[in-house]
């Protein structure tokens, strides 16, 4: 049997026999539309995100805990002021052409020692201050460059070894092995570790992120792209995806969804499916679709759990009672209208 023919409604009076054969969509259109949907769940989630994104930072509580966290990368020495304007130090000496190595080894072993440290000993505790001072030292004496140490102990000071001498390659083999990556994952990692404060601002906005601002905009997408167009458009149940490839949704006796199981059926898509994905790597939508490709009734989880059905309304309709059926056809009879489901491909 094609795939497009599967559902016959008959009348059970063989003399006014009425027959009405709804068609399946072809796989590829159920697809398509949905991922219509999902284009337009990303674009409004976006849009939405965005919004909320730019209300909560700019609540005072935002702008003031945005405020201490730049003023520590500034005093920590990770950013740097420029012209009032708070830059990454390293991206910053990149951009800065006109320094030789030596001035940016200076620049970068400054914002460590001379920044970072002398922060760290006003703000953190003597236990973590040391543990700090003492990584830096165990840093630079585990370096080498062809199988020279880059620096040494010379009267319980660090330096750099007089000996570490590679031409023009120098400074720069100073900055890329030790005060860069130091800098940028060491120091970094310690704002977070031992500065309490910062710990707790940076938490605040990536809170605001993953329970605020993502399900918010992904739950307000859903209801916008999932749940109003189906609202509006009762017939058919149609979302714009289905709307463009001109699919319907019919209950399990083949009418029109009423509105209270639909919107059932719609709570375990958006929550079970939509919502579940952002948090399992889209599992459940996977899982989903494939049921569509590949049960026999070719029903997503969704559809197989309330007994809904996909059907092509591009020539056919859906009828919302028997009543109608028989306006339509001006049956004579008021024997009751039969839906037959005809399985097998």
């Amino acid at each position: 049997m094609a795939e497009m023919d599967v559902y016959e409604v008959e009348e059970k009076v063989p003399s006014k026999r009425i027959d009405i054969q709804y068609r399946r969509p072809k796989t590829y259109r159920r697809v398509f539309a949905r991922i219509i949907d999902l284009l337009l769940l990303l674009l409004i989630g976006v849009l939405l995100f965005l919004g909320l994104r730019a209300v909560v930072n700019n609540t005072q509580t935002a702008k003031d805990a945005l405020a201490r966290i730049d003023e520590t990368m500034v005093e920590s020495g990770v950013y740097v002021e420029v012209e009032g304007e708070q830059i990454d130090l390293i991206q910053y000496l990149d951009s800065q052409s006109n320094l030789s190595d030596r001035e940016r080894m200076e620049r970068l072993r400054k914002a460590i020692e001379e920044k970072f440290f002398v922060y760290a000993e006003k703000n953190v505790s003597v236990e973590d201050y040391s543990a700090a001072l003492k990584d830096y030292d165990d840093f630079r004496l585990s370096l080498s460059y062809q199988d020279i140490p880059l620096f040494v102990e010379k009267d319980g000071d660090i330096v750099m070894n007089p000996e570490a001498s590679f031409g023009s390659h120098t400074y720069d083999q100073y900055c890329d092995l030790c005060y860069e990556p130091f800098l940028d994952e060491h120091v970094r990692g310690y704002l977070v570790t031992i500065f309490p404060q910062y710990l707790a601002d940076t938490r605040y906005f990536s809170n605001m992120i993953i329970f605020l601002e993502v399900p918010v905009a992904v739950l307000v997408g859903s209801f916008l792209v999932y749940l109003l167009p189906p609202l509006i458009l009762r017939r058919n149940r149609q979302t714009i995806g289905l709307l463009v490839y001109r699919i319907g949704m019919a209950d399990a006796n083949l009418f029109c969804i009423p509105w209270k199981k639909y919107l059932a059926y719609d709570m375990v898509f958006i929550f079970g499916i939509i919502v579940l994905s952002f948090f399992t790597l889209a599992i459940p939508l996977i899982v989903s679709t494939t049921m569509m490709a590949f049960s026999k009734q070719k029903q997503d989880f969704p559809e197989y759990m309330f007994q809904f059905h996909e059907i092509d309304v591009s020539a056919d309709k859906i009828y919302h009672d028997y009543g109608e059926i028989e306006l339509e056809h001006s049956a004579k009879n008021k024997k009751p209208v039969e839906f037959r489901n005809i399985t097998g491909e």
